[in-house]
């Protein structure tokens, strides 16, 4: 296994941290981006499964969250995180020429490599890879947080509240619970410019679905207090391709890779890539 790891500039000065594991000879390569408040390394265990079917890897750490720079929680404009993939795709899919490129998020990141598909950046992806993604949001936002996220996006876009984030509510798993809690990188508040642009990116994601070309698989959990399931399902209902796969975990959590059918949910993604890998 060789592994790599560096640092690349964004186009307004942030450094990110990255991450890459190649195997000799890959299938192809996942780049893996995680969820909002959180950072890659809470991914190691998935890295490690594709790593042993083949497959490398890529991680790196998003704006404003674990080890790469940036206000915390918080980005200007939401393509900032579109363009910040791009970078790090430049930088690791030299390690792997050649072999097929494929996007996998969670939750925040789920959106992402979403919103990266539909965007021109997302040229030549092999497929698209979505757990849990914020297609909309079902927590309960009380009406004064979201009026005053809404105003201090355009006053003070940098203000962070409490995201209101249950981590019991996040996996049934107790011993991933109490990780996450114990995790000095892991993030509870959420700015009010973060809170308007992924609302933005969330309603042009809708919106977009005309110009989808990408195999694309979607796992969502079944008892999610997250993200609004109804809204994902109508957006890969909405897609014009025939390659297209809905699954749906019953009684889960958020979470899908710290929860109780992890293994499963693993098993699931590395059957998906073995068939798009051709």
């Amino acid at each position: 296994m060789h592994e790599h790891d560096g640092t690349v500039i964004t186009e307004d000065g942030i450094p990110l941290r990255w991450w890459a594991r190649l195997p000799d000879s890959p299938k192809g390569l996942v780049l893996v981006v995680h969820g909002f408040l959180e950072h890659s390394g809470r991914y190691e265990h998935v890295i490690d499964a594709l790593n042993r079917e083949g497959f490398a890897t890529g991680r790196f750490d998003c704006r404003g969250h674990g080890v790469s720079g940036g206000a915390r929680a918080f980005m200007t404009r939401y393509r900032d995180y579109l363009c910040d993939l791009q970078r790090i795709r430049e930088e690791i899919q030299p390690l792997a020429p050649d072999v097929p490129l494929f996007v996998l998020g969670h939750s925040q990141g789920g959106l992402m490599v979403l919103a990266y598909a539909l965007d021109p950046l997302g040229e030549g992806l092999a497929g698209v890879i979505a757990l849990s993604p914020a297609v909309g949001f079902d927590a309960d936002i009380p009406a004064w947080k979201d009026l005053l996220g809404r105003l201090m996006s355009r006053l003070w876009p940098t203000l962070s509240l409490d995201a209101g984030i249950d981590p019991d509510k996040l996996t049934h798993v107790a011993e991933a619970v109490e990780w996450r809690n114990n995790d000095p990188l892991v993030g509870t508040r959420a700015t009010a410019r973060w809170f308007t642009e992924t609302l933005g990116a969330q309603t042009r994601l809708q919106a977009d679905t005309a110009s989808w070309t990408h195999p694309v698989l979607v796992m969502a959990a079944g008892d999610d207090a997250l993200v609004d399931n109804a809204a994902t399902k109508r957006f890969v209902d909405a897609l014009p391709v025939e390659d297209k796969t809905w699954r749906l975990w019953d009684g889960m959590y958020h979470e899908l890779l710290h929860e109780t059918i992890q293994t499963q949910a693993e098993a699931a993604i590395i059957g998906w890539l073995a068939v798009h890998a051709g």
